[in-house]
């Protein structure tokens, strides 16, 4: 499903971050994701879409498999992550309607 990787978020949006900070809003997310990526600056990111759901005609359920590398700083090397996605169809578009993201150990990979 396209919409999976195409979605953004709606408005009253909610997202809890892999250390546990809470976003609620679309422009609050947005600017933790750009912040992280600014501090992080040449992060490259893989992301695969693990599985996903249709719940309900207009929701889905999606979990997204991603890797960053991570050149320098606090976090330097390789980190593997999986994003829980909550997307609904507003008026045509697919939205994110929440989302968590979950560190993955290396001994848990898929």
């Amino acid at each position: 499903m396209s919409a999976v990787l195409d979605a953004d978020y709606t408005d009253d949006a909610e997202h809890v971050n892999g250390f546990g900070v809470y976003s609620a809003g679309r422009d609050a997310i947005l600017a933790a994701a750009e912040k992280a990526a600014i501090a992080n600056k040449t992060v490259r990111i893989e992301s695969r879409v693990v599985s996903a759901s249709r719940l309900a005609e207009t929701v889905i359920l999606a979990h997204v498999s991603s890797s960053a590398r991570i050149p320098e700083g606090p976090f330097a090397g390789s980190v593997r992550f999986r994003f829980t996605l909550v997307i609904v169809s507003i008026g045509g578009s697919w939205k994110i309607r929440s989302s968590s993201t979950t560190l993955v150990s290396e001994s848990h990979e898929n």
